[in-house]
């Protein structure tokens, strides 16, 4: 009885602390380094795909109010490199679940908001995941124009491998919103504070982990 008691205490610190959600993410993150700009030809035409994040619905506030965190950072990086590339297009992804203005089209205004051309951004609303984003865009674009991926940096190897396996040449890796930032000041107390996010962190991780296998087995 002791010791079921006392493994269900340690599975409980163990999920609602920081220290395995920060092991595995650093695990997902550091696996792509941030986009070196310097790296790119800016003579070549670059496609930079913004994957989904999520959206709200709320008729009063603009594009990019209506965007989740994760999107917003998604396509405020893709904003950035693509102010960096000469020739360059954007195309946003992301369906809506209950059948309103796809998020494709919301990060699209958002990112017009931001001062992109309109005509240098194009909207794919249809995909509902990452892999049918993928089959989305080789579709209509093909896989011969070198590809920017932007998404969360936790996502990025799932996201990458997928276009790469779906017969896009050239694939280079902008990952954002990143969780564990490396020179914050980190104290004990940091690594033994409860908090019920964490557990929801730690199945958001193996969520790619394990859709990562999937990737490998089944494309």
């Amino acid at each position: 009885m002791r010791i079921g008691m006392f493994c269900l205490g340690l599975l409980f610190f163990v999920t609602n602390t920081s220290t395995l959600p920060r092991i595995l993410h650093s695990y997902l993150e550091d696996q792509y380094p941030p986009i070196d700009l310097n790296a790119l030809d800016r003579a070549k035409l670059h496609n930079i795909i913004v994957l989904g994040g999520g959206q709200g619905y709320d008729d009063r506030l603009p594009a990019t109010s209506l965007l989740e965190q994760v999107s917003l950072a998604r396509l405020v990086e893709a904003v950035r490199v693509y102010k960096n590339l000469p020739k360059a297009r954007i195309i946003t992804s992301g369906y809506s679940s209950i059948g309103r203005t796809p998020q494709a089209v919301v990060a699209k205004n958002a990112a017009v908001i931001l001062g992109v051309p309109d005509t240098a951004v194009f909207a794919q609303g249809e995909p509902s995941n990452t892999i049918e984003e993928a089959n989305v865009y080789v579709k209509r674009f093909g896989g011969d124009t070198p590809l920017i991926v932007v998404t969360s940096a936790i996502h990025i190897p799932r996201a990458v491998e997928i276009f790469q396996r779906l017969g896009v040449k050239k694939v280079y890796a902008a990952p954002t919103a990143y969780l564990v930032k490396k020179q914050n000041p980190v104290g004990v107390g940091h690594y033994i504070r409860i908090n019920f996010n964490h557990m929801n962190q730690i199945g958001a991780c193996l969520h790619e982990i394990v859709g990562l296998w999937y990737t490998r087995l089944n494309l």
